[in-house]
Order: structure tokens, then sequence, then C-alpha cells
């Protein structure tokens, strides 16, 4: 090559315009950027389920690709956009489950894989305060034991504070091979069940029941409590 021409060529890649040109050209790849990737909500009763709509723009210069969503157990990924525009903007859609956590802070993590080369896993988080219901102690009935022996076990119900209710009735979904019987107590910290239940099956064998609280709660008219029988 002639050494002029090849001088002048060196020239014109170092204009500035062209190192633009350059960059331009290296950086066309898409960018995730979450709005608020921490949702807390207020306080809920236990048994609410949670849903939130997190907000993910596309600040690059290419499509972004939502390629996986793994959340933890006890939410799901309702809703997302499997692709962003550039410039663009879409909700991933996250409910959570707050069954079982009653007295509890729940924590659940969502982790969100992308195209974007620079940050190809993004991290969500549902955080927030579960209010209990009731408080039963043991949360299971289990009557085992020798065959001829009395076996019972007794259970106590509490209604939380904020949330009032009555037994109204108490029945077992089958009954054949359990006494039971309870009572109302009323103590320093208000009104307490008492539910005992009894083995009445002689022989050796296994077996399960469940006894059905009716309530005056409107957001349990119905507690179910398992009973677990296992004589030998």
């Amino acid at each position: 090559m002639n050494f002029k021409i090849f001088c002048v060529l060196v020239l014109f890649s170092l204009i500035p315009g062209n190192v633009v040109l350059a960059e331009n050209q290296t950086s066309n790849f898409p960018s995730a950027v979450v709005v608020d990737d921490i949702f807390e909500f207020n306080p809920v009763l236990e048994g609410t389920e949670v849903i939130n709509d997190f907000i993910i723009k596309n600040k690059g210069a290419a499509s972004l690709e939502i390629l996986n969503i793994e959340p933890d157990w006890g939410s799901t990924a309702v809703s997302y956009p499997r692709q962003i525009p550039p410039g663009g903007e879409g909700k991933i859609t996250i409910k959570t489950d707050t069954k079982k956590y009653g007295g509890r802070r729940i924590k659940k993590n969502i982790s969100i894989e992308t195209n974007d080369p620079e940050q190809p896993m993004l991290a969500l988080t549902v955080t927030g305060e579960v209010e209990k219901l009731v408080t039963i102690t043991p949360t299971r009935v289990r009557l085992i034991g020798p065959a001829g022996q009395p076996i019972e076990e007794v259970v106590t119900i509490i209604p939380g504070e904020k949330y009032p209710f009555k037994i109204v009735e108490v029945k077992a979904i089958n009954g054949k091979r359990i006494r039971y019987s309870w009572s109302k107590v009323r103590g320093t910290k208000g009104l307490k069940y008492v539910l005992t239940v009894k083995n009445i099956k002689t022989g050796k064998g296994r077996y399960l029941d469940t006894i059905s609280l009716k309530t005056t709660s409107k957001y349990r008219p119905v507690i179910n409590i398992e009973v677990f029988g296992d004589i030998i």
C-alpha cells in the first residue's frame, strides 16, 4: 500500500466522530433496569395472597429478553414479557402466598435471567409482616400408643387479638375411631378453646381423621385439625 494512503487512513480513524461511531457499534446490546427491586407490603393476615408488579426497563439499544424466572417456593411468576424493546418497559407480576406464615416476617426472592451481557441475573424481593389469625397447639393430633390403653391429646385454640372469633360447632369427618369434646375458657388474654381427642379404636392399626371447627370468622369460617392414630 502507498505510504501516503496508509497515513491518511490512520489519521481518518482517529477523527472523534469515527470514534463515537465505533463505540455505538460495540454498545448495541440491551440494558436491564428494575425500578424498585424490593417490595415491602403492609401487614396482612395469614393466607392472604400478595400480588405485586415489578417494572423492568430496557435502557439499551437492543431487545431485552427475559429468559427465565425462578421464584422461591411460595411465590409464583403470574405473568411477564418475553421481550422488551429498546427504550420500552414491561411488568413482572409476582404472587406470594402467606399461608402458614402467621406471626412471622416473610421474605421471598425471585431470580430473573436476561440477555443483558452486563447483568444477566436480576434479583427481586417480596417481604412483609404476616399476622396470625389463630394459634393452634399442637397443629395436628397424634394418638399413638398400645391397644387397650387410654390415648388422648389436648389441643388449645387461641383466636388472634386482632381477629377474634368464636367456635360454634365441632365435628369429626369420620369419627368412628375417636371421641372428642370441647370447651371454652376465658383467660387473661381473652377467650381460648380446649379440644380433647381420645382414641376409641380397640385393635391395632393406623387411621386418619379430621376434626372440623366451624367459626364465626369471616376469614376462616372452617378450621380443620388433622388426626393421626397409630395403635400398636
